[in-house]
């Protein structure tokens, strides 16, 4: 669409409910021409969004509440863009605020959640009145049944997830054309010595545990790396194994590491800070109740837990006190955090699904080892940064509340980029975002010490020395001459 449609005429300040949202919406899109569904989706993804054809039938028919996300790229597809879109946006927050909503929830979200709420309670209810009843009468009987229940429900899960696994694989395989080759260089294996626990009976600093039964294969082949002290048995298998990082119980369950405020739950054991993970539920119980600490947890790969490493002197404890687990000392953590996402690259890159044509312009150029192609790529897209929710949508970098919010990468300080919300999410879960364009970030970039970190942990990811970084915001010259040094490095475009 070369001429966006007149909307001048268009009262968005007195759109208070989702009725005359929809009709505002449905006027622009007769004014765009009414274009198909399938090409509405198309105009989307080019501009680096989604919006599926049955999100646009929905917003058409008025069938439900759109997210944010959603109106923006509707708008955008519809031919709006910058200045043109934030009256829209902030109809719709005006509208969500009438409706009692939050963030991008829809009415059908807030009735389940109360729902949800209610069967919460009923639920904890008769939960507390059943534990009371069971300690009453056979504190050691309860304790030995709930045992049995996390160790069934452990292995459900586990099934569930295995199948999932293996049916994403085969859509994988179906729709593979070709066969992609990646990273002809690899990052080598560092040489960590991962101190076991096998024979000790407890890690130094915890409560002795008696040893019990894995709960799972991960847990399996740690205690046959421990019997055989194969330290490279240990790192291949948590390379590729979901973990449990402890969580205090009053912590917003937004916050997900990769993002400030998270809440690491360290101790100090022998003079040393450690912060404890888990391969199993059982572990954590187990521990929790040597330790007299909470039971509350999320579940993340172990890379993210390693990419995101909050202090270069903290080491790591797998499983504490239990056989199947050991310890990695911190002086080794940022560059076994860089060998498992390379890892983590690896696996995903025969079967990558690029979320939009930048991706796809980077996946091909990643595949050739085109630093310069990939780089060029990269400067005229938009990008996303996460954001805090009250970070208004339109700021652009050079001002001063654009939120720069650096964190650790593999030991770094860094600032990270994402070119779909889909790597955003699985690196650092849902979060408020907004969208300039690299060269923007580049050209207001704050601070040469801060690294640029694209992707993480994907077959596009991609890292910048903030001097680069700064060299990339100044002439054309000065652009060139920078994607030259990162060839004479030898530094691939993905990393």
């Amino acid at each position: 669409m070369d001429i966006a449609p007149y909307t001048g005429d268009l009262d968005l300040d007195d759109a208070t409910t989702d009725e005359q949202l929809y009709a505002l919406l449905l006027m622009l899109y007769n004014r765009a021409g009414s274009p198909s569904y399938r090409t509405m989706e198309i105009r989307a993804r080019g501009l680096g969004m989604r919006l599926s054809k049955s999100k646009v039938g929905d917003i058409y028919n008025g069938t439900r509440f759109l997210g944010r996300d959603e109106l923006v790229a509707f708008v955008c597809a519809c031919g709006l863009a910058g200045v043109d879109v934030l009256p829209w946006v902030r109809a719709w927050e005006r509208v969500k605020d009438n409706m009692g909503l939050r963030g991008d929830e829809s009415p059908q979200a807030a009735q389940l959640d109360r729902l949800r709420e209610r069967v919460r309670d009923h639920a904890l209810q008769a939960a507390r009145a059943e534990a009371d009843a069971l300690i009453a009468h056979a504190r050691a009987e309860a304790d030995a049944l709930r045992d049995e229940a996390l160790r069934e429900h452990a292995e459900i899960r586990r099934r569930v997830v295995e199948a999932s696994q293996r049916a994403e694989a085969a859509e994988r395989k179906a729709d593979l054309v070709e066969t992609l080759s990646v990273r002809t260089e690899k990052i080598q294996k560092p040489a960590v010595e991962a101190h076991s626990n096998a024979g000790q009976g407890t890690s130094p600093g915890w409560p002795g545990l008696q040893p019990l039964q894995p709960a799972n294969e991960v847990e399996r082949e740690l205690l046959r790396a421990a019997a055989n002290n194969d330290h490279d048995l240990f790192l291949q298998t948590m390379a590729g194994a979901e973990v449990l990082l402890p969580t205090p119980e009053d912590m917003d369950y937004t916050l997900r590491p990769g993002r400030t405020g998270f809440p690491w739950q360290r101790r100090e054991v022998d003079g040393a800070t450690v912060v404890p993970v888990f391969t199993s539920p059982e572990r954590l119980i187990e521990a929790a109740r040597a330790a007299g600490t909470g039971m509350e947890y999320i579940a993340l790969p172990f890379t993210v837990a390693l990419r995101y490493w909050p202090h270069s002197e903290w080491s790591l404890v797998i499983n504490p006190g239990a056989p199947a687990g050991g310890t990695i000392l911190a002086h080794q953590l940022a560059d076994l955090a860089r060998w498992a996402d390379q890892q983590a690259a690896q696996r995903m890159a025969d079967g990558f699904e690029p979320q939009n044509d930048v991706e796809q312009r980077l996946f091909e150029a990643a595949t050739r080892r085109d630093t310069d192609a990939f780089f060029k790529v990269l400067l005229g897209a938009q990008v996303l940064v996460p954001a805090e929710p009250e970070t208004p949508w339109g700021i652009a970098p050079d001002d001063p509340e654009f939120p720069w919010r650096p964190v650790a990468v593999h030991g770094e300080v860094c600032v990270q980029l994402f070119t779909s919300l889909k790597w955003m999410n699985e690196a650092i879960g849902s979060s408020r975002f907004v969208m300039p364009t690299l060269l923007e970030m580049v050209s207001a970039w704050p601070d040469v010490s801060w690294t640029l970190v694209l992707n993480p942990g994907t077959p596009i990811d991609a890292t910048m020395p903030g001097e680069q970084v700064r060299a990339l915001s100044r002439s054309p010259r000065g652009r060139h001459r920078s994607l030259e040094q990162l060839g004479d490095q030898g530094a691939p475009p993905t990393r």
